[in-house]
């Protein structure tokens, strides 16, 4: 497991999905804990359903910066980099997607 210092240098802030100028450079997601208001989902190695940016609490997700920068992402095949979210301060780097 990294700490929150350690894996900055992949995701710089605490946000979901961290872009620049409409182009996803990396997503955080959360898999476990109570406080998670999202769902993601490791489902294998190789495969992540990542819900997206906002609360599903509040209805359907928006078309926020950070959802279109990874809509666009999957529609031209770009590869950003993914941080799981463990628990507070236990962070591990899955790599590229």
């Amino acid at each position: 497991m990294l700490t929150w210092e350690e894996i900055r240098r992949y995701h710089p802030n605490q946000k979901g999905i961290h872009q620049k100028q409409g182009k996803a450079l990396s997503v955080l997601a959360r898999f476990e804990g109570r406080e998670r208001k999202y769902h993601d989902q490791l489902l294998s190695e190789d495969l992540i359903l990542y819900v997206g940016e906002g609360d599903l609490s509040l209805g359907p997700q928006k078309e926020s910066l950070g959802n279109l920068a990874l809509k666009r992402a999957k529609e031209t095949g770009d590869v950003f980099h993914v941080v799981a979210k463990w628990a507070r301060n236990r962070y591990e780097y899955l790599g590229k997607w």
